[in-house]
């Protein structure tokens, strides 16, 4: 089964250097791009992914105003935030507004077709070094 995914990140090169990587994955196929939460929705309600990979923290609109809008709007998407923050605030302001993941971006590169891989399943997936600061409601 091939995992439908937008990717959402406002460095372009960042996007497209991990768009890059996951087309060599054979199972993730990347279904659109976008630079910000605003573009996500129109992407998401336009290809209807089963991930969305979206970085927290972009102008205009960011991660978690996304998030909070998706989850509404499309609640079938399972989102994965892409993000450099390893705080507890950050990542249990994902984890309340609807995030099934958080890779971070100074993980190896595997971590991420992982997390979209589990996120797909309808499982959770957060970077190793981020277990301590998921709540236990998780």
């Amino acid at each position: 089964m091939t995992i439908s995914v937008v990717l959402v990140d406002d460095n372009l090169l960042f996007r497209k250097t991990v768009a890059e990587y996951l087309r060599t994955v054979p199972d993730i196929q990347i279904v659109g791009e976008a630079n910000n939460g605003m573009d996500a929705q129109v992407q998401v309600l336009a290809v209807n992914p089963q991930v969305l990979v979206m970085d927290w923290m972009m102008p205009r609109m960011g991660g978690w105003e996304a998030l909070r809008l998706l989850r509404l709007e499309a609640p079938w998407v399972r989102v994965i935030v892409l993000s450099m923050h390893a705080d507890e605030v950050h990542v249990q302001n994902a984890v309340q507004n609807g995030a099934r993941g958080y890779v971070l971006k100074e993980d190896t590169v595997d971590h991420l077709p992982r997390a979209i891989r589990a996120v797909a399943r309808g499982e959770r997936y957060f970077s190793p070094r981020l277990e301590p600061l998921i709540p236990q409601s998780c």
